[in-house]
């Protein structure tokens, strides 16, 4: 699937191939985009919300593989942000542009966290992954995220 390419491969792949020439600087970054969406199944977008789950993984993980070479790897969460991703109707009035996800994220670049966030709650869907039985938990994000059938 290119959704896999374009959120998994790539990244990878590209870190990988620029690695020498991020080294040769006193200090790099490599910025991957993740979502809340990672931290459960998503009915409806599920290769979305599995590929995010991998880039999320793999950056942290890079994270703690580079941090001492000095190439600090973060996982960027955004906040919910009108892309083609987000037409979905889970979303619809609390869409942020995109010039503002950006412009958030660069303000809290600086920071030594391998985690750069932007998303409120996050910590509510990490509570509900824990403690919901899986088949509940599936069951209400796909209420959610059940493209409209008009």
């Amino acid at each position: 699937s290119k959704m896999i390419n374009v959120n998994c491969l790539t990244p990878i792949v590209l870190s990988k191939c620029l690695l020498p020439h991020l080294k040769s600087f006193e200090d790099s970054l490599i910025l991957n985009v993740s979502s809340g969406a990672a931290y459960q199944p998503v009915p409806y977008l599920g290769i979305y919300a599995a590929s995010k789950s991998f880039i999320h993984m793999a950056s942290q993980a890079l994270y703690g593989e580079l941090r001492e070479e000095g190439i600090m790897v973060k996982t960027f969460i955004p906040a919910p942000t009108n892309t083609s991703i987000a037409s979905n109707k889970a979303y619809s009035g609390k869409l942020e542009k995109v010039e503002i996800t950006v412009s958030k994220a660069l303000k809290i670049l600086e920071n030594d966290d391998p985690m750069l966030m932007t998303a409120k709650n996050v910590w509510l869907q990490k509570l509900f992954v824990a403690f919901l039985p899986a088949k509940k938990l599936i069951m209400e994000a796909g209420k959610m995220f059940k493209p409209n059938r008009n």
